[in-house]
């Protein structure tokens, strides 16, 4: 996976910057589009995990994790025939100020890429002092192929 640092002035978002790959004039690739689910900054996922989920079952069970097993939050009703679900969890952070953010899905050949930013907080920002766990999950169209995952990394300086 690739990675950058960025330094951001003032706190927000940063933009997410990737570097392509160095064959990236011989690859053909088209952005998907997609639909956010669900982004938080806690979730069950105790351990950083990028999951393709590809079935009913699998979204249910991810979900539950999601979730930290509280019942009465069933899972999103998805077309898993046309489509999949990426679910990108950071795992547990000791502090607030960190984010995953799904970016992109582009195809690529015979299979895909998942592009997502990770933004941890720079020295001296202000953060909440409880133990979180992003996670970002996007619905987009089935894709049968191999998919790998790039990841961005950014820091908010504030």
């Amino acid at each position: 996976a690739t990675a950058l640092v960025l330094a951001i002035p003032g706190c927000g978002q940063p933009a997410p910057t990737s570097s392509l790959p160095p064959n990236a004039a011989n690859v053909t690739s088209a952005q998907q589009p997609y639909t956010r689910i669900m982004s938080a900054p806690t979730s069950g996922f105790t351990e950083s995990e990028n999951i393709v989920l590809k079935t009913d079952a699998g979204l249910a069970s991810a979900w539950k994790t999601v979730h930290a097993g509280v019942p009465g939050n069933p899972a999103p009703a998805i077309d898993m025939v046309h489509n999949m679900v990426v679910l990108i969890a950071l795992g547990q952070r000791n502090t607030g100020g960190y984010t995953v953010r799904f970016d992109s899905l582009t195809t690529e050949n015979a299979g895909a890429v998942v592009h997502y930013t990770v933004t941890s907080p720079g020295p001296g920002c202000m953060n909440t002092q409880m133990i979180t766990s992003p996670i970002d999950v996007v619905s987009v169209p089935r894709i049968d192929g191999p998919i790998r995952f790039d990841k961005t990394d950014a820091v908010n300086r504030c």
